[in-house]
């Protein structure tokens, strides 16, 4: 429980129940990662998802080899 050490080191005035609620856990990620991750998401342009989704395709045919 490092962090919670870190935060009482530094004296900060931490609201823990707003902590803990975002630190909750869906599968692999906390909320917050979540939350940043979708955040991020949105940013990124539509044709580029697509580009990467065909390069990504690409790549996959290329190490996989023939037959598949």
């Amino acid at each position: 429980m490092w962090w919670v050490s870190d935060q009482i080191l530094a004296n900060e005035a931490v609201d823990w129940e707003a902590w803990l609620e975002a630190k909750r856990y869906g599968l692999v990620l906390t909320q917050e990662e979540k939350e940043t991750l979708q955040a991020w998401a949105t940013k990124i342009p539509k044709g580029a998802i697509s580009t990467l989704t065909k390069v990504m395709g690409l790549l996959l045919k290329e190490l996989l080899g023939p037959g598949y």
